[in-house]
């Protein structure tokens, strides 16, 4: 990562109308490579071939940008604002939250065959499901934190989803958001040109959305280490010139933010 950013920003419904679609696609387009490659992962002695998961799941992308949200957030802004950058901008997003639900159909999965109690196949055993949990989300974890490093700009959506408000240290109930921005500041910030002398590539990370709806757990959210950026600058950013390219918008966002 080069740099990353706090933005706190909403959309009308015009530009919804305007840039959802375009978010979509690009969102649709990443679902499609993680679904075709879900039944790759069993080797022919009933074991899990972890190192083919990451390379073939978490299928390499070239992604200028990675959107860090909350899952709440998806349709009305994060879809939008990928959208945005790609059709004004050619700047290519990398929107985690495409591959979240298929986190789920990996655990079905696997579940399915290693995890049942019994022969009946009624209900699971709670230490085997532990165990093939704790594989998935670390393999996830792993990857996401190579996404993060190997993506130029991280920009964060900051709303009342992904941080809780009226507090004085800003929180989150998202593990997911809390291990993305603790990742963030952790890993080596890294020059321009380490990203532009060879072609990007990224990988995806996956989490089903729903997982937690019971049970609320609180991380504090240390986020000084990022710029802060609202509509209005957003506005300045895009619309102060005529972009040649994906690059030259953002050494202009780069610049105005120095």
């Amino acid at each position: 990562m080069y740099k990353g950013y706090n933005l706190d920003i909403f959309f009308n419904q015009n530009e919804i109308n305007e840039y959802h679609e375009v978010g979509l696609s690009i969102y649709e387009a990443d679902r499609k490579l993680v679904r075709e490659s879900l039944e790759k992962y069993k080797n022919k002695d009933n074991t899990i071939d972890g190192s083919k998961l990451q390379a073939s799941w978490f299928p390499s992308v070239k992604s200028h940008v990675f959107l860090s949200h909350s899952h709440k957030d998806k349709d009305s802004t994060a879809l939008t604002l990928a959208g945005w950058l790609y059709k004004k901008l050619k700047i290519k997003s990398f929107i985690d939250s495409c591959i979240w639900g298929y986190a789920g159909n990996l655990l079905q999965m696997i579940d399915n065959t290693y995890c049942w109690s019994d022969s009946k196949k009624e209900t699971y055993n709670y230490t085997k499901r532990n165990y093939s949990t704790s594989h998935v989300y670390m393999m996830l974890s792993i990857a996401l934190s190579s996404m993060i490093e190997q993506t130029e700009c991280l920009i964060f959506l900051n709303t009342p989803n992904s941080i809780t408000p009226d507090d004085e240290i800003d929180k989150t109930l998202s593990p997911w958001i809390y291990s993305e921005i603790a990742m963030s500041k952790i890993i080596r910030t890294r020059t321009i040109s380490e990203y532009r002398k060879t072609q990007l590539k990224t990988f995806s990370k996956g989490l089903n959305e729903d997982i937690s709806d019971s049970l609320a757990v609180k991380y504090d959210v240390d986020l000084s280490h990022l710029i802060k950026m609202d509509k209005k600058s957003f506005n300045n950013w895009v619309t102060l010139k005529r972009y040649d390219n994906a690059h030259d918008a953002l050494d202009t966002l780069y610049h105005l933010n120095s």
